[in-house]
């Protein structure tokens, strides 16, 4: 269960974070 919840947790920043790189390529 616990590996499952860090999964989880990993995916929800690089999801975050492909975000953000969007987000300031579109601002460039």
């Amino acid at each position: 269960m616990d590996k499952w919840r860090s999964l989880e947790t990993v995916k929800r920043r690089l999801s975050s974070r492909a975000n953000f790189i969007c987000v300031t390529a579109r601002d460039q």
